[in-house]
Formats: structure tokens, sequence, C-alpha cells
């Protein structure tokens, strides 16, 4: 509850999620100067960290992608990755974070470690973090904690921007991890007011 309280007590706050992956990260802020009662997109700043060149420019005034180092081992593309957030996130009094899908198959330990860099970088930064369920997010988007990407960005799709058509790229990334940031910081947002 220590993030909430820091939250609501600046002057400015900044509130970023962070959607967490090796390949396309995704990471939205805000900033408000009251609790919104309805998180528009439009308000929102978006980032993507890819590994496609194509989409390493801006889309917009508020969506960002960014091109991916080249690394040499896991560990040096963990610390990347991190810095990569940590630089947006900068300045941030409170981070949501996507918790692990229990179901998820392939490098896990990989995810993990890659997971637990930023999290430590954020821990040295003093910055809270708050871990919230894919369920969580999926239920808060579209009322069932199941849902595919798919039906993730067809309301996004109805009840913010046609993002379809900004970022043209099949419902794949980069296009799912700004919308599951999105999601994720509008899950956090809707947590917070209850506090």
């Amino acid at each position: 509850m220590s993030g909430f309280v820091c939250c609501l007590n600046s002057d400015m706050p900044k509130i970023s999620s962070v959607d967490y992956s090796f390949n396309s990260p995704g990471i939205t802020t805000v900033e408000f100067t009251s609790l919104p009662n309805i998180l528009k997109f439009v308000d929102c700043h978006s980032y993507f960290y890819t590994t496609k060149k194509k989409f390493a420019k801006d889309f917009g005034s508020n969506i960002h992608g960014s091109l991916q180092k080249e690394w040499g081992c896991p560990e040096q593309r963990f610390d990347q990755l991190s810095d990569w957030a940590m630089q947006i996130i900068n300045g941030s009094t409170f981070v949501y974070i996507e918790g692990y899908s229990y179901g998820s198959h392939g490098k896990i330990f990989e995810i993990a470690e890659n997971t637990a860099v930023l999290k430590y970088k954020l821990y040295k930064a003093s910055i809270p973090i708050q871990v919230i369920s894919p369920m969580s997010i999926k239920k808060n988007a579209t009322s069932k904690g199941n849902s595919d990407k798919t039906a993730m960005i067809d309301v996004f799709c109805k009840t913010q921007i046609d993002i379809r058509k900004v970022l043209d790229c099949g419902d794949v990334s980069p296009m799912s991890d700004v919308v599951d940031s999105y999601f994720l910081l509008a899950a956090g947002i809707s947590q917070l007011k209850t506090a």
C-alpha cells in the first residue's frame, strides 16, 4: 500500500506499466493531477522496444518504437532491456508489472531472470512495484479472464483508437504489447481508485 500512498501524495504523479518480454516489451506511462475516472490512451505515452526495424519510429505523438541493440549473451540482453525500460520509467512514482503466466512454455527460467533484472533495478531506484496477474488484466479489459490477444485488441479499438490502422502489423507485436501495457495500467489505476 505504500506505493499507492506515494502516488496519491505526489503533485503530478507519473505511473508506468510494464508488459515485459524479450522481443517487444511494452511500457505505458501517464501523468495526472487527479486520479482519472477512466484512463484514456490519448493521455498516455506508449513505448515498445522491438527487434523489427520497420517499427522503430514514432507513430503519432504518443506511440514510440525503439530498435533493440545487438547483444552477445543473455545477460547482456537482460541488462540492455532493463536499461531501456528504466530510461522510460525514470521519474515514475509507481510501476505495475504483469505477473507470470503459469501456463507459459519455452524459456520460462530466462523470462524470470530477465524480469528479475528489471525488478532489481526498480528496487535500487526506490520505485515501488505491484504485480498484477494476466487474468486480472484481461478481466478488467474484457470482463473475461481468459481473453486472447485478438479480443484485447478488439476492445482497445472500440474504446480507445483503431490501433490496427496505426501499427498495421496484424494482431501481434508490437500492437499487442502496446495494448497489453495500456490495459495493465488501466487495471492498476482501477485498483488505485478503490485503495
